[in-house]
């Protein structure tokens, strides 16, 4: 074979080499490869006040704190379902019933579950299916620590594209500044089952999300829960904004999310406390809750 064919078929092959290579996809950290890429998503969490089943002999409906109609959980649900969050974290839902009420209106690619304690203010979740499965849901008992209190609630979830997973946990804590020795004690018992579990997965991401009653970093307290953990409070950088419920103002929030490891990482720096109180357009409002939604995106 004559030199110059040898010199134009070795040309054609890096010509077709580097075409190759440029069309193969991009994985999520830049390298190339056929591997699936991670997709972006929301979470947030809202705490639901006194989110009541239709038993009137029942906990919070014996008291009538925040009745609802039909009507408004309808209109409660579809406002969830509009802000397209993948996960969210509830809190206050008087129990399995309770739940059922606020899914039955919502679209079927959302699923739920709630912990098994019998308090009537429990915590919960809604999470879209289609994107995540869930497993080894968790009662976290450690940090009811007086009579009264609620379990904190954890799963893992794994996104169904990538495989990755990470541990969710949902709180709500001790109210008030009464109770501040009590929400400081749990923040410790929070942060011992953390370094307990984190002995076993040593690698997989976490995120806790609820309603602390507590500013955590101006309190001082976030470092209570984050010692000897990386975790990170993504809801310190939220600008400064108005939570305007019937009668309330608040400008500072005690709801968070709360992240360690590739999630942080994740973070695309998007974040807000949803004033949905001063939207016209949503006529039931003001019987959706007395807390404002927060919520934060992901790459």
């Amino acid at each position: 074979m004559r030199l110059e064919t040898i010199l134009i078929l070795l040309g054609v092959v890096v010509l077709v080499g580097v075409g190759v290579l440029f069309l193969l996809p991009f994985s999520s950290n830049g390298e190339s490869g056929n591997g699936p890429v991670q997709e972006p998503f929301e979470v947030g969490t809202i705490n639901l006040a006194f989110f009541e089943d239709d038993d009137s002999t029942t906990c919070f409906d014996i008291v009538d704190n925040f009745p609802r109609t039909d009507e408004q959980i309808q209109a409660l649900a579809n406002y969830l379902a509009t802000q397209n969050l993948e996960i969210i974290a509830l809190q206050e839902i008087e129990n399995s019933n309770a739940l059922a009420r606020l899914a039955s209106y919502l679209p079927s690619q959302y699923a739920t579950f709630i912990s098994e304690q019998r308090e009537c203010q429990r915590v919960a979740m809604i999470y879209n299916q289609e994107r995540f499965a869930v497993s080894e849901i968790m009662e976290i008992k450690d940090i009811d620590v007086a009579r009264g209190l609620r379990n904190g609630l954890g799963a893992m979830f794994e996104d169904k594209a990538t495989g990755e997973s990470f541990l969710v946990i949902n709180v709500h804590l001790k109210c008030c500044s009464s109770g501040e020795l009590i929400r400081q004690n749990q923040l410790r018992k929070l942060n011992d089952w953390l370094m307990d579990w984190r002995e076993e997965n040593p690698d997989t991401p976490v995120m806790i999300l609820g309603d602390f009653n507590d500013r955590l970093h101006s309190s001082g307290n976030f470092e209570l829960m984050s010692e000897n953990l990386e975790l990170e409070l993504l809801t310190d950088e939220l600008p400064e904004m108005l939570c305007e419920p019937q009668g309330r103002q608040f400008t500072e929030a005690i709801d968070h999310v709360v992240v360690s490891g590739n999630l942080l990482n994740r973070f695309a720096g998007a974040l807000a406390m949803e004033n949905f109180f001063s939207d016209e357009s949503l006529g039931e409002r003001q019987a959706f809750t007395d807390h404002c939604l927060v919520w934060v995106k992901f790459n």
